[in-house]
C-alpha cells in the first residue's frame, strides 16, 4: 500500500453510514486493495487458529492457502468503535515476521532536564502470555470482516474458503475424538456471503423480522415480498464420500434439536450405522416464530448454526481430493471446492416459498430474478449482523455488490442501508463502476484507480462527489485524460455515449463533409436524412445536423 495511505471517517458523520469506494476501470487493480485486507486478516486469524492451538491440542496446523507464499508485511491500525479503543497490527522486518498486537493507551514520557516528563497517547503492545489473552484480543479488538462478491473473484474468495475447510476439518476431528474441544470451536472470523450462503440469508432474516420494522420494509417495498411462506430442511448424516456416517460434535447435534423443535412435520429416519438422515418442514407463522426465536434467540445466531451446519458439506468430497486441491492451491493454483450436487449434500435449506403483493401470489425463491437475489443476499446480509448493542465492530469488503441492480436500485443502495441499520459504525470498503453509488460517497473516501501498462497508481478523489449530480460524478471519475493510453480508442466515453453509436455519427458527419458536388449531394441526401432521424437527442447529433445545413447551403447556393 502506498505510503500514508488511510482511510478517513468525518467527525460530523458519526452515527451515519460513511462508505469507502474504490473506481476504476476493469482491470485497473481497485478489486486488489480488498483481497489485500482479506490476506492479512486472513493471517491474523490464522496466527489464532493454527500458531497458538486455539482449539485443540491436535488442531491442525495446515492452511494451503496461506503456507507457501511470500508473508504479507503491513501495519494496520483502525479504531474499534464497540469499546473505543485504537488498534495497531503489524507484521514487519522490525516484528521479524511475526504478528504484533498494540493498543493505544496512554504513557508518561521520559523527562531531561530541559523537558519534563508529560502523558501522551501511543501505541502499547499487548503481551500475550495465555490462550485466554488471544481470546480476549481475537474477540475485543479484530473486527468480523465480511465479504461479498458478484463475480468469480477467487483471489477474494479463496482466504475465506480455506479457513472454512479448516473449520469442517476440525468439527469433524472433534467428533472423532469423541469428547467435547477444551474451547467451544469458533465460527471462523472472516465469513464469505456466497452462493451457498443464500438460502440461510433468506430465512433467518423473514424468521426474525418484525411485521412494520424497517428490516421487513426494505423487502416488502422494494422486492414486494411480504413474508417467508415455507421451506424445508435437510440433514444427511450418512453422506461422507462413499455413503458413509458423519460423526457431529454436540454443538451441532444441538443446532439439529433445536430445528426439529421448531418444525411443523418432521421424518428422522434413525440409522447408528451409516448415519441418520432428518427432513424438517416449516410453516411459518407466528407461532413458528416464536419457536425459533426460543431456540436460537436472533437472527445472527440462527445463521451462525445455519453456517455451521452448512460447512459441513465440504466433507463430502473425498479426502484425497480434498488433499489434491490444497496441494494445488498450496502451489498458487487458484481452485476452490467443487460444487456439491444437491442430492449428495449433508445439509441443504430446499423448497423456499415466498408471499408477493401486488399482486398477492405465492412463489418459489429460485424463481425470483437476479437483481432480486443480489438485493436480498446484500441488504440481508448486512442486516443480519446489525445489533443495536454490538460486541463486536465489522468490517464489510463488498466487490461490485450492484452489479445486477437497475439504476434505480443503484441509488437506492446507501440509502436503504442508513435507513434500515441500528448500528450505523460499520465500515464499508466497496469496489464500483457506479457513479450512483459514487453519489452518496465523500470524496475524501472515493479512491481512483488507474492502470498504465504494468504500473498501478491511485488518488484520493478532489471534487466532491456526495450529492453531486450522475453527470458531474461521471465527469470527475470516469473520463479519460488525453495522457491515458486508452484515450484514442475511447473518445466516445468523454463525449457519454455508446462507442457504436459515436463511431456511427462520426462516419456520418465525414460521409457529409467529403460531399463536394451537388449532384452528389441529391444522391445521398436522402439517406443522411434517415440516418440523422434515427439518432438520439446529443450534442454529437447537433453537430451533425449543423455540418448538415452548411454542406447543403454551400452546395445549393455556391
Amino acid at each position: 500500500m502506498q505510503e500514508g495511505f488511510k482511510f478517513l471517517k468525518h467527525p460530523l458523520l458519526k452515527g451515519h453510514i460513511d462508505p469507502i469506494c474504490l473506481v476504476g476501470l476493469n482491470g485497473s487493480g481497485k478489486s486488489n486493495l480488498l483481497e489485500l485486507l482479506a490476506d492479512i486478516f486472513f493471517d491474523i486469524e490464522k496466527f489464532f487458529l493454527q500458531e497458538n492451538k486455539f482449539y485443540t491440542e491436535g488442531s491442525t496446523s495446515y492452511f494451503a492457502y496461506a503456507d507457501n507464499k511470500e508473508p504479507i508485511l503491513f501495519e494496520l491500525e483502525y479504531k474499534i468503535g464497540v469499546n473505543d479503543t485504537d488498534i495497531k497490527i503489524s507484521r514487519t522486518k522490525e516484528t521479524e515476521g511475526k504478528i504484533k498486537f498494540y493498543r493505544k493507551q496512554e504513557v508518561i514520557t521520559k523527562g531531561d532536564l530541559f523537558k519534563p516528563s508529560e502523558p501522551i497517547k501511543d501505541f502499547v503492545e499487548i503481551p500475550i502470555e495465555t490462550v485466554e489473552t488471544y481470546k480476549e484480543i481475537r474477540e475485543k479488538y479484530i473486527p468480523l470482516v465480511v465479504a461479498y462478491t458478484s463475480g468469480l473473484n477467487d483471489l477474494l474468495t479463496l482466504p475465506f474458503v480455506d479457513l472454512q475447510d479448516f473449520y469442517a476439518q476440525q468439527v469433524a476431528r472433534e467428533a472423532l475424538n469423541g469428547k467435547e474441544a477444551k474451547q467451544a470451536i469458533p465460527s471462523p472470523n472472516l465469513l464469505l456471503l456466497n452462493y451457498e450462503s443464500n438460502a440461510s440469508i433468506v430465512v433467518s432474516n423473514f424468521l426474525f423480522a418484525q411485521e412494520g420494522s424497517n428490516k421487513q420494509k426494505v423487502f416488502s417495498e422494494s422486492l414486494r415480498i411480504e413474508r417467508l411462506n415455507s421451506f424445508r430442511i435437510i440433514v444427511r448424516l450418512n453422506k461422507l464420500y462413499g455413503n458413509k456416517k458423519v460423526k457431529i460434535t454436540n454443538e451441532l447435534q444441538g443446532y439439529i434439536e433445536n430445528l426439529k423443535n421448531c418444525s411443523s412435520l418432521s421424518n428422522i429416519k434413525i440409522d447408528t450405522k451409516k448415519g441418520n438422515e432428518y427432513i424438517f418442514d416449516f410453516i411459518v407463522n407466528s407461532a413458528t416464530k416464536e419457536l425459533f426465536l426460543e431456540k436460537f434467540t436472533t437472527a445472527q445466531k440462527l445463521f451462525e448454526a445455519l453456517t455451521k451446519l452448512n460447512l459441513l458439506n465440504t466433507l463430502c468430497i473425498q479426502s484425497k481430493y480434498r488433499d489434491l486441491l490444497r496441494n494445488k492451491r498450496e502451489k498458487g493454483q487458484l481452485l476452490k471446492f467443487p460444487q456439491v450436487a444437491s442430492l449428495d449434500k449433508i445439509f441443504s435449506i430446499e423448497k423456499i416459498e415466498l408471499v408477493l403483493t401486488k399482486p398477492v401470489v405465492r412463489t418459489e425463491y429460485e424463481k425470483i430474478s437476479d437483481g432480486e437475489h443480489q438485493f436480498i443476499h446484500i441488504i440481508g446480509g448486512i442486516v443480519l449482523f446489525d445489533d443495536k448493542n454490538p460486541k463486536k465492530d465489522i468490517l464489510y469488503l463488498l466487490d461490485e455488490p450492484d452489479t445486477h441492480f437497475n439504476p434505480l436500485w443503484r441509488s437506492d443502495f446507501f440509502y436503504q442501508l442508513e435507513n434500515v441499520l441500528d448500528n450505523k459504525n460499520v465500515e464499508f470498503v466497496v469496489t464500483t463502476h457506479s457513479p450512483f453509488i459514487l453519489a452518496d460517497a465523500h470524496a475524501y473516501n472515493v479512491f481512483k484507480f488507474t492502470r498504465n501498462g504494468e504500473n498501478v497508481s491511485f488518488k484520493r478523489l478532489e471534487k466532491e462527489t456526495y450529492g453531486a449530480t450522475i453527470q458531474n460524478v461521471t465527469e470527475a471519475v470516469f473520463e479519460l485524460e488525453e495522457t491515458d493510453e486508452n484515450y484514442k480508442n475511447n473518445k466516445h466515453f468523454n463525449h457519454k455515449m455508446a462507442k457504436l453509436a459515436y463511431n456511427d455519427i462520426q462516419k456520418l458527419y465525414d460521409e457529409i463533409d467529403k460531399i463536394t458536388t451537388l449532384d452528389e449531394w441529391l444522391n445521398n441526401d436522402a439517406d443522411f436524412q434517415k440516418r440523422i432521424r434515427m439518432l438520439g437527442e446529443s450534442m454529437d447529433r447537433l453537430y451533425v445536423i449543423k455540418r448538415y445545413t452548411e454542406k447543403e447551403q454551400e452546395l445549393r447556393n455556391p
